[in-house]
């Protein structure tokens, strides 16, 4: 069931799809990835697998935290994309004063779709822009790009702010609280995302490929049917050795990721891959589906709804609902702050 932020606690009668010992076993790891909350209030440490090290906080210092926010990149979420980039400085504040990398791509995994043939940023995994790191332009590092290389905002769905007063190199926060055309113009000088998106959102697939990107991938991430190849590695430099991996993605549909058969709502085979790749935690903030009611899905498949929400099961995440449910008729919630407050609570 989820509490009045959306957060949610098991699967509410979804099916399993693993063996009871391999079930037991991701129990037993998530109880340990929630250890990790303890690592942010000075307790024990984090090892990136979720596990506790034992070491003395008074004498060591947590693991560095490495962050990949997956957004989803198509026109309907033009809004709750605007509320991050207008969130900025809250989303640096929650991630602390600890050694950390914020990095941001899409759930985008089929690059043939995109502008060009080739695998353009933000694309299967790549960044969309230099992993962001702590500092006196962190905010305004992570508001460019979000707002012009990641959104996309249609044109003809723009709003103008003829009074907006900025130009470039300062650009102050729009007082209406709305993304204009006139701010984006002044944060991004030299234009703004105009891809939205391969029309499937793989958000799963993309944090596996962003993973995979990183330094010494085993052989289980590539295959026939990927969009990577061993010839990728060490192309993403966000991952670091014995990190806490924290992933979230953002999307209002479920995942769509190739490497499971449409409709089965299992992640199993990317929980997995998780287990071979640095035992990320794995969050998802998304369609509101709950207790088999799909009346706030909004046409997303509630067999995607539920993949993600397996997927943040098996690895000690949480689940986040966009809107409320249908008591609230399904009215959208503030999706900055429910990730402001997940982020600040994962790590």
């Amino acid at each position: 069931m989820g509490d009045a932020l959306g957060h949610t606690s098991g699967f509410d009668g979804f099916p399993v799809h693993r063996g009871a010992g391999v079930s037991a076993l991701r129990l037993a790891l998530s109880v340990i990835a929630g250890m990790g909350l303890l690592a942010c209030a000075g307790v024990g440490e984090d090892s990136g697998t979720g596990g506790e090290s034992g070491a003395d906080p008074a004498t060591e210092e947590p693991a560095p935290l490495d962050v990949l926010l997956i957004l989803d990149s198509s026109g309907s979420m033009a809004e709750e994309g605007g509320a991050l980039v207008l969130a900025a400085d809250d989303i640096v504040a929650a991630l602390g004063d600890e050694d950390w990398r914020f990095g941001i791509t899409t759930t985008s995994a089929n690059y043939a779709s995109g502008p060009t043939s080739g695998v353009d940023p933000g694309e299967a995994g790549t960044l969309v822009a230099a992993a962001i790191v702590p500092g006196s332009d962190a905010v305004l590092e992570l508001r460019k790009a979000l707002a012009c290389s990641t959104i996309y905002f249609k044109d003809s769905d723009l709003r103008t702010d003829p009074a907006y007063d900025g130009e470039e190199g300062d650009c102050p926060e729009p007082e209406s609280g709305v993304v204009s055309r006139e701010y984006l113009d002044c944060l991004c000088p030299d234009g703004w995302n105009r891809d939205e998106g391969a029309g499937t959102e793989e958000g799963l697939e993309a944090a596996v490929d962003a993973l995979c990107r990183g330094e010494d991938p085993p052989e289980s991430c590539f295959g026939d049917t990927v969009p990577i190849t061993s010839a990728d590695a060490g192309s993403v430099d966000i991952w670091r050795e014995d990190s806490r991996r924290r992933i979230w993605v953002i999307s209002d549909e479920g995942d769509g990721s190739r490497r499971v058969p449409t409709a089965d709502a299992s992640a199993d085979v990317y929980l997995d891959l998780f287990d071979d790749l640095g035992g990320p935690r794995f969050s998802a903030l998304g369609p509101h589906y709950e207790d088999f009611d799909g009346s706030c899905l909004d046409g997303a498949q509630t067999w995607g709804v539920e993949r993600y929400r397996a997927a943040a099961e098996g690895t000690g995440g949480t689940y986040l609902s966009l809107t409320g449910g249908p008591d609230d008729d399904c009215a959208p919630r503030d999706v900055a702050e429910q990730f402001v407050e997940g982020l600040g609570e994962d790590h």
